[in-house]
């Protein structure tokens, strides 16, 4: 299984992958792990590696029964290849820290990887790098993020971190939100019938009538507002990750030409366009966990 969790910025998510793991004490309940459970967490500040060594010897010192051949390999899988692998951890930038990190993890052997934000710094090749090596990783999965395209080709189940516990769904992101949309218009249909059937029961209009029948029409309102909040982002978010991915191809691009300054102008806009990404998502999950609470109080 692969969970991933979504919900609002602030929603608890970091904590409760913390709390999993063992860093944070729960406040409630118990976490117990199976037997001959290897957990492997993957930190997104990467604030375990030893700037005074190299790439490799980074990997290497933690894994001495393998030899420099498989050590190299594993490197490679994580776009660490030829002199890459001697540089300094010191001098590596916050993409490649990352993915030194994710190598890490990898070869821990886990069979429970847990992950915070682990394609947060990473530029396209790298996200698809660490796909690869996730897709062919046949333990259990928990994780974090806020790229739906990393999430859609990842995930087989979806959790909804709410105020009042976990919301689970069968599938990827998208088909996570094929059930929302689903839901929504099932809550709308019987709305509607509710109405009418209110309408049929109390045709006379009185005071207490002409409350109930404000209520509703302030509560149909709200959701067609946040039904085109939702609309909007979506949208934004669309037009944010066609724009990643054309930065990807020119990237790519400027690789190939060689051109040092394109190449530092598209990763800085790639970071900037990345944010916004994450702020239009989080912007959605507020707006579609508003409609629910809504709808469910409509209920």
């Amino acid at each position: 299984m692969r969970l991933a969790i979504l919900g609002p910025n602030g929603a608890g998510k970091s904590t409760l992958l913390k709390t999993v793991v063992g860093l944070l004490p729960a406040e409630t309940g118990r976490i117990e792990w199976g037997q001959h459970v290897e957990v492997g967490y993957y930190d997104q500040e990467q604030s375990d590696l030893d700037d005074t060594k190299s790439v490799i010897d980074q990997v290497w010192d933690e894994r001495l029964d393998l030899d420099e051949t498989s050590i190299r390999k594993a490197l490679a899988q994580f776009l660490f290849r030829g002199e890459d692998v001697v540089k300094p951890v010191s001098g590596l930038s916050g993409g490649e820290r990352s993915r030194l990190n994710l190598c890490r993890l990898m070869l821990r052997q886990a069979n429970v990887l847990v992950m915070d934000e682990p394609t947060n710094h990473l530029d396209i090749p790298s996200k698809e790098a660490l796909e690869q090596a996730l897709t062919d990783y046949s333990g259990t999965l928990l994780f974090v993020s806020h790229d739906r395209y990393f999430i859609d080709a990842i995930a087989t189940h979806i959790a909804v971190l709410k105020p009042d516990g976990l919301v689970k769904y069968l599938g990827n992101y998208t088909d996570y939100r094929e059930k929302v949309a689903e839901n929504e218009r099932i809550a709308s249909i019987e709305q509607s019938v509710q109405n009418a059937k209110e309408h049929t029961r109390h045709p006379v209009t009185v005071d207490a009538t002409t409350s109930q029948s404000t209520r509703r029409r302030i509560r149909s309102s709200d959701v067609r507002k946040l039904q085109d909040e939702i609309e909007k982002w979506e949208r934004t978010t669309a037009e944010l990750e066609a724009r990643l991915t054309a930065i990807g191809m020119e990237q790519s691009e400027a690789a190939a030409k060689q051109d040092i300054d394109r190449i530092r102008a598209l990763e800085e806009e790639r970071e900037h366009v990345e944010q916004a990404c994450h702020q239009a998502l989080e912007k959605w999950e507020q707006a579609s966990l508003q409609l629910e609470m809504l709808q469910s109080e409509s209920d």
